[in-house]
């Protein structure tokens, strides 16, 4: 069983371009004897591209609920062209980035109709999405406790990869339900013993930082409270200009206060200012430990810190909320 989310930009100093890395892909799928199956994303054209032609079988999977199509920021997306011809997509829904409801206007090639759809997402702020999916023998109510439309499509790719394996719809439900999140992923923890709530969501590429916000400001019409920590480590990417790709405008005007820090914070200091934010919202702490404390210093009671952070920066933070005995290292269950 194969299963293909989405191709977006990251880390090209370290992976290259989407195209080659889709062109590898390609000539592995290729060699999949005909007993596999690949579980696919019908909604990003680069993947969907990638399963024509195959020896096994293909179970593709979308995004139906068109309420959430929104005018996306159009300079990321990383697959706006046919692959077969060349032309420019025609996109009757955008969701984020090149993911959509596309046609190609010369050649025809379009979206496939996916067999396992999300038909209904209802979000239900920070708590997460109430999801109805329906599938060849049926549909499946889900509660899903992540919030954010990125989280909903991979509950359904893993829905759509668990059917494809046999697994019973009910089973595939309690699973969900019950599924908390990886460390820095959209974790919550306590700052301590009746401390206030923290949110922590890793951001490090342009659609992942642009999904990220478009959750925070859509779940919520209170002033954001955020620590925003990038690094410039190896493992975080050394080229932090998917700053300036990343889609930070919907914070303007909605942040109460902003705390940056990182060994790259004047950069992200320098993106919100272009972005919008208020310059007297935003402050500069290298040391992260000290910037934690800072933002949850002047947290108002009954607020949520939202932290995002960048890969390395985010394991800085958790050995640091380890340390403090806020949680256990993230290698303990």
């Amino acid at each position: 069983l194969v299963v293909l989310l989405n191709l977006f930009r990251d880390q090209l100093d370290r992976y290259g371009e989407i195209d080659t890395i889709a062109g590898n892909w390609r000539r592995a799928l290729q060699t999949l004897p005909a007993t596999s199956t690949v579980v696919f994303n019908a909604d990003d054209p680069a993947i969907a591209g990638l399963t024509e032609h195959l020896p096994a079988r293909v179970i593709g999977f979308g995004l139906n609920d068109t309420r959430h199509a929104v005018a996306a920021a159009t300079h990321i997306a990383d697959s706006q062209f046919c692959q077969t011809c060349g032309h420019r997509y025609h996109y009757r829904h955008i969701f984020y980035a090149h993911i959509g409801h596309y046609t190609c206007p010369h050649c025809g090639r379009h979206r496939p109709d996916p067999q396992i759809a999300l038909t209904a997402l209802e979000p239900r702020g920070l708590d997460g999405s109430e999801l109805q999916i329906r599938h060849p023998v049926g549909q499946l109510q889900i509660h899903l406790p992540l919030p954010g439309l990125y989280n909903a499509q991979n509950a359904l790719a893993a829905t759509a990869a668990a059917l494809a394996l046999g697994i019973a719809p009910t089973t595939i439900g309690a699973a969900l339900t019950t599924f908390q999140a990886a460390f820095g992923r959209i974790e919550r923890i306590t700052a301590g013993p009746n401390g206030p709530p923290m949110l922590i969501a890793l951001i490090k590429n342009p659609v992942g930082a642009s999904e990220t916000v478009r959750m925070l400001t859509a779940t919520t019409t209170r002033p954001l409270h955020l620590l925003i920590a990038i690094n410039d480590r190896f493992a975080d990417g050394t080229d932090v200009s998917w700053l300036w790709d990343a889609d930070f405008e919907p914070l303007a005007g909605r942040v109460a206060r902003v705390t940056v820090s990182g060994t790259r914070a004047a950069d992200m200091a320098l993106r919100l200012d272009y972005a919008g934010v208020d310059g007297a919202a935003i402050t500069v702490i290298d040391d992260l430990p000290t910037a934690l404390d800072t933002a949850l210093v002047a947290l108002p009671v009954g607020e949520t810190l939202a932290v995002l952070p960048t890969y390395t920066a985010m394991l800085d933070l958790r050995a640091e909320i380890a340390r403090r005995g806020w949680a256990k290292p993230f290698w303990e269950t």
